[in-house]
């Protein structure tokens, strides 16, 4: 008998706003109590344990770290031994109700997890089976190829794909069709490329294959919407009988999450699904995919092994408990890390300034190398002493090793679990330390905080990336962990300040001279650009796609990373071909606009959040004189808007006796975060208010 979906259609329900409030958790318990979650008969105690006691290894465990950074990134389970029979329905299916402009739909993703019974077997697996129905030439473009990441930790096995052509016929995927690279040759990562045969508009594309990793952890949620429509999303856990889990789960857009747990002889298996998920809202500056997504997860809370109980991550304070061990077996000898504390301490007389030696030697003598995460993943036996001596570790080695050199010097400090927004919200409640994506030290000085990061070369002492802003953080405490929210900076901290100094002299040419100057995340973002050229001729390529009507020359650049404050000056003239002998036209908002709104959808169209990098403030000066015999014939007017969004104002100065021109324009954003609605709009208008005044240049004439 044919199987497939029972229904090929997406939910009724339209999809809801996403407001930056949420996620809501909707399913939550102990773990460790027979209550039913709100979802119906998720999580019970596990009470029939192995007998016998085989306490895991560090290793084993640590596992895991790799793979929370590759599990990510799949989706989708095969259980029989081959494809599920094409129905007649999916064959036929050449359009989505309620999304009529799809490229493409997932007819089903399934996977099944099954978590190791440890000590019986040595690995979890993960079986994963999709099915994709192509339905437009953009369709078999954009999804004609799938690609896995893998490695040493996390292993690909049995993949299998093909493709079902409108007319049922089966083109199978060769292996001259998959293609292997890789990703980090000291990591052992890399991807496998499948590429589908015969792809085109009506055909249907099914993949399978299966995981495998040793550890009784998944790390990542399982998300039920993509950037396409999706019919039925699934997934299934198998948990054997000596470790209990909490689940923990968000709804987001209208998807409703159904769910059945049944007992096997291998232990519990819970199923959740989604039917009908529409595809996540493609709209500009939202958050990521994921944060736009309904998702599942389970908590691992304890693991008993014959009368030996080990409390997993039930709280901050067990995670932390759990963890220090491992720190400890880092840590090593204090010696040398003592030692270099003491040598880098000569020559700065000032707790501050010692502190920002320590961290600049962190920060650029020690390389970085490996996986993210505030769980150890550096090699069995590895030290910090051996990370300091070979000059290069992971972060959170390089992060240990600058907290105890503070420590050295009785520098008041602590290591923090902080997460980067652009990965994903975390539930800050449900301890999870797989949430985290870098650990940051913390000094308390005089009262004051200064943040550290010791990973990013291109921060200085007490400042941090904006993408951990506006996010909470854990104070790392093996008694006494403590969540701590990381603020997000004012805008007068983000500044652009561009002044320029011009003159109209009596032939029409313009020339003069100018300068900006960013400080806080401007000057970090443009520091942080990956690009083969230098800075010098990076900013004047950058001035002359700005001020095309001049030449630009002279460029000075100057880069103080110790204040995070970069200054660029630069002379320019009218090139040739623009001077016209008796006009001449400038934009006032040069080199920082004329600015065009990027939010033109409608307040009733927006569906989700606007997440700006970071608040800033865009200055503008321009000081213009001109010859006797010279008038302005245009100009743009004074104008201003404030609301919750931020404020802009413009001022115009003329003095027709000096023959001179003071402009100046300003715009502070607020936010960074806007929901849509009220809020939203409030950015919108703030923008187009700023867009209208730009489109206005400045035109001087010779003559009466």
């Amino acid at each position: 008998m044919a199987r497939g979906p029972s229904t090929l259609k997406l939910a009724e329900s339209p999809v809801e706003r996403i407001d930056f409030e949420e996620p809501k958790t909707v399913v939550a318990s102990d773990g460790l109590t027979d209550a039913d979650a709100t979802l119906p008969g998720w999580i019970r105690r596990l009470d029939s344990f192995e007998k016998g006691f085989h306490m895991f290894s560090r290793s084993r465990f640590l596992l895991a770290v790799q793979a929370s950074l590759l599990l990510s990134l799949l989706t989708g389970v095969a259980w029989a031994d081959d494809f599920a029979e094409v129905s007649p329905a999916e064959l036929s299916l050449a359009e989505i109700p309620g999304a009529p402009n799809a490229a493409a739909v997932i007819i089903f993703k399934r996977g099944r997890i099954h978590f190791m019974d440890y000590p019986k077997e040595a690995s979890s697996r993960l079986d994963i089976e999709v099915r994709i129905k192509v339905l437009t030439p953009q369709g078999a473009e954009q999804f004609g190829e799938v690609e896995i990441l893998h490695g040493r930790e996390l292993r690909l096995r049995n993949f299998k794909g093909r493709t079902v052509l409108p007319d049922g016929r089966v083109v199978e995927i060769g292996e001259d069709a998959l293609f292997e690279s890789e990703v980090s040759r000291r990591q052992r990562v890399g991807t496998t490329r499948a590429v589908f045969p015969a792809v085109e508009p009506g055909a249907i594309l099914d993949y399978r294959y299966t995981m495998y990793w040793n550890s009784f952890i998944d790390p990542d949620p399982w998300f039920f919407a993509t950037n396409i429509p999706t019919l039925k999303s699934q997934v299934e856990y198998v948990i054997p009988r000596n470790l209990a889990v909490k689940p923990w789960a968000v709804e987001i857009g209208g998807v409703k999450l159904q769910s059945e747990t049944e007992t096997e002889s291998r232990g519990t298996v819970i199923r959740v699904w989604a039917d009908g998920v529409r595809e996540v809202p493609d709209e500009p500056f939202s958050l990521p995919e994921g944060d736009l997504s309904t998702r599942f997860l389970l908590i691992p809370q304890l693991i008993q092994l014959g009368s030996t109980k080990l409390y997993l991550f039930q709280d901050w304070q067990s995670t932390a408990a759990l963890v220090e061990p491992w720190y400890d077996e880092l840590r090593g000898s204090k010696r040398p890390l003592k030692a270099q504390a003491i040598a880098l301490k000569a020559g700065h007389a000032s707790k501050r300034d010692q502190v920002a030696a320590l961290h600049a030697y962190v920060r650029d003598e020690i390389d970085r190398r490996g996986a993210g995460g505030v769980v150890p993943a550096e090699a069995a036996g590895t030290d910090l002493g051996d990370v300091l001596k070979r000059g290069w570790g992971t972060p959170l080695a390089k992060a240990m090793i600058l907290y105890e050199m503070l420590d050295a010097l009785a520098i008041d400090s602590q290591i923090v679990w902080a997460a980067d927004r652009r990965y994903g919200r975390i539930d800050i409640g449900v301890a999870n330390p797989y949430w985290f994506t870098r650990p940051l030290v913390r000094v308390t000085l005089d009262g004051q905080e200064i943040w550290l990061d010791p990973v990013d070369k291109d921060l200085p002492a007490g400042q941090l990336s904006p993408f951990f802003e506006g996010q909470s953080a854990v104070l790392y405490d093996r008694k006494k962990p403590e969540v701590v929210p990381i603020e997000v900076t004012a805008s007068e901290s983000n500044r652009r300040s561009a002044n320029l100094t011009l003159a109209v002299d009596e032939e029409g040419v313009l020339s003069g001279k100018g300068t900006l100057r960013l400080t806080g995340h401007h000057a970090w973002a443009e520091r942080d650009v990956e690009a083969d050229a230098e800075p010098l001729e990076r900013w004047t390529e950058w001035l002359e796609e700005r001020l095309t009507t001049v030449t630009i020359d002279e460029v000075v650049v100057e880069d103080d990373l110790s204040n995070n404050q970069t200054d660029i000056r630069w002379t320019m003239t009218s090139r040739e071909e623009e001077v016209f002998g008796d006009q001449v036209s400038w934009s006032t908002a040069a080199p920082l606009g004329p600015l065009a709104s990027p939010f033109t959808l409608g307040i009733d169209r927006r569906l989700t959040p606007v997440q700006l990098a970071w608040r800033d403030l865009d200055e503008i000066e321009l000081n213009l004189t001109w010859p006797e015999g010279w008038m302005i014939t245009q100009q743009p007017e004074a104008a201003g808007l404030e609301n919750p969004a931020g404020r802009f104002e413009a001022l115009v100065e003329v003095d027709l006796a000096a023959r001179k021109l003071t402009y100046r324009r300003q715009i502070r954003t607020e936010g960074p975060f806007f929901n849509p609605g009220n809020p939203y709009e409030e950015l919108r208008a703030l923008y187009a208010a700023v867009a209208d005044h730009d489109a206005r240049p400045l035109l001087l004439v010779q003559g009466n």
